[in-house]
């Protein structure tokens, strides 16, 4: 059974409003271990007391899936910025460092000499539907 600390082994459909958003269902399955930090917390805790074999829909609010969207995460940057300018279009993800810290974000807008970065989660401020299937809990970690 599922417990804080387990290592499980399990298949993933993320749905937001019905439409498909991710699945590990036609690759590998994600190889977890609860309570390191990687997934959104209302999943781990809708996992705690599952086993193998169980499967489980759970629908988890903004606040316990990616966060909500937070418009101080919106940073405006010159097209100096980036050595690929020729390359990146609305719609993009990037990787880059600031301060030491990496990060991700999207390309929202293109204006001028400006370009207007979205450091959100693509799914933040979204009510999200996780589709789980346990396929294994080998042990503690």
């Amino acid at each position: 059974m599922i417990r804080d600390d387990s290592r499980v082994i399990l298949h993933v459909t993320i749905r937001v409003d019905g439409e498909l958003v991710h699945t590990t269902t036609n690759d590998n399955p994600l190889d977890y271990v609860i309570g390191s930090g990687g997934l959104a917390p209302g999943l781990e805790s809708a996992l705690l007391g599952m086993d193998a074999g169980d499967k489980k829909t759970a629908t988890v609010p903004p606040e316990e899936a990616f966060g909500q969207h937070d418009p101080n995460a919106m940073q405006q940057v010159p097209k100096s910025a980036f050595e690929n300018m020729e390359s990146i279009s609305v719609g993009d993800a990037i990787r880059g460092t600031h301060q030491g810290q990496q990060f991700t974000a999207f390309i929202r807008e293109i204006e001028g000499e400006v370009v207007t970065l979205d450091l959100n989660h693509p799914l933040a401020g979204k009510t999200v539907d996780f589709e789980v299937e346990i396929l294994e809990v080998p042990s503690a970690a």
